[in-house]
């Protein structure tokens, strides 16, 4: 967007949902805006984005074109063992990078120098503390039972079970990778995977069938978008997902949620399912702000805002896997969660949703932000998926 419209710095919701746009040059607000505003509405929908006339213009320093070129180059940096995230902070147009310890880095001469030989003003990043992510599964402490047909959002062994799909006209299920023995890699033979528990065959409910080892040196999520570059020794995924091949004469339907009574809070949670949702639409990565939905097995139906857009996460739990462009957000979760569709519920008919992505982590220590792979740009070009996400014969 920032090639099409330069200057163009970011955007996010503020706490009263009005849209802020960074522009370099506000004086070329008038026209920016007209060309943003079609750009925003054909990636995200006009139920998301707001009319042009009520949006917030903000000077901003850098262009997103800068900022990204800038990101980029961080690669070299990060290959500091201290380092643990990276992200274009779209709310305060610069970049920022997550660290073990904060004090080193801030003090060190040695830091300075290498960001600054890259050709990054020092002003143009924020450095914060930053322990790294945590999965969040979970040990066999539920006492959901089993759902059949079988829907999004319900308990699959420690973890949550994310959606059920159909992908190149095969029946399965979308669930994250770390849920299964190993993330990566695929078992021989193939993994099982259970709903709600493996400890009975008749709660089989299909085997992991792929599970992308990822690519190492460079990498592109769209065929004309930047490219984006594995740290040495690594390998690099767009999300935390895996596919199952669904047993035979298992019942499920595709494209279904579960929706509980009602919405839950830290020592206060539902998990009584009092209907279901129907995924009718696959939306890109939301702006910052944006206010979204999650269904998990342990902390049911929550709500929250995303806080992070786009960042990279350096490790997949024990694995060399780095995670490329994945969103935070602050709806409540705990361990397992991991797994749960992330969506907006549609305004226009709150029976259905749009599907925005599928919950993996959350912060190690401090904030406890949660984290997730998008769906659109993420989960679907890992599994090599074109559609069969939502409810049958609609996208």
């Amino acid at each position: 967007m920032a090639r099409i419209v330069p200057g163009f710095g970011g955007i996010f919701f503020d706490e009263s949902d009005v849209l802020n746009v960074y522009l370099v040059d506000p004086n070329t607000a008038q026209k920016a805006l007209l060309i943003l505003e079609s750009l925003f509405v054909d990636r995200w929908g006009d139920e998301i984005i707001p009319p042009a006339s009520t949006w917030k213009v903000l000077q901003g320093r850098y262009d997103f074109v800068q900022l990204n070129e800038w990101h980029n180059k961080l690669i070299h940096f990060i290959s500091n063992s201290n380092v643990t995230m990276s992200d274009i902070d779209e709310r305060h147009n610069r970049l920022t990078i997550g660290v073990k310890e904060l004090k080193p880095v801030v003090q060190n001469q040695q830091v300075v120098r290498e960001i600054e030989e890259l050709g990054i003003p020092l002003e143009a990043i924020a450095f914060k503390e930053y322990q790294g992510s945590e999965l969040t599964g979970s040990l066999r402490d539920d006492l959901r039972g089993e759902q059949r047909p079988v829907i999004g959002g319900v308990i699959s062994d420690d973890c949550t079970l994310g959606l059920v799909v159909n992908r190149s006209g095969t029946p399965g299920f979308i669930i994250n990778a770390h849920c299964t023995p190993r993330p990566g890699a695929l078992e021989n033979p193939r993994a099982p995977i259970y709903q709600p528990y493996g400890y009975l065959t008749k709660y089989l409910i299909g085997h992991e069938t792929l599970d992308p080892q990822g690519f190492i040196g460079t990498g592109r999520r769209h065929p004309n978008g930047p490219e984006w570059t594995c740290r040495r020794g690594e390998r690099c995924r767009w999300s935390d997902s895996a596919f199952v091949t669904r047993r035979s004469g298992v019942a499920s339907s595709q494209g279904i949620i579960a929706k509980p009574d009602r919405l839950s809070m830290p020592g206060n949670i539902s998990f009584k399912i009092a209907g279901s949702w129907s995924i009718v639409a696959l939306m890109a990565g939301p702006p910052d702000g944006t206010r979204i939905n999650k269904v998990g097995a342990k902390t049911g139906w929550t709500e929250g805002r995303v806080d992070g857009t786009c960042t990279r996460e350096y490790s997949l739990g024990n694995t060399n896997i780095q995670l490329l462009c994945q969103y935070r957000a602050d709806y409540y979760l705990e361990h397992g969660d991991s797994g749960a569709p992330v969506f907006i519920i549609r305004s226009s008919n709150p029976s259905t949703v749009a599907l925005v992505g599928l919950h993996w982590g959350k912060e190690r220590i401090g904030t406890q932000a949660a984290i997730f792979s998008p769906m659109r740009d993420g989960v679907m070009r890992d599994l090599g998926m074109g559609g069969g996400i939502c409810i049958p014969g609609v996208c």
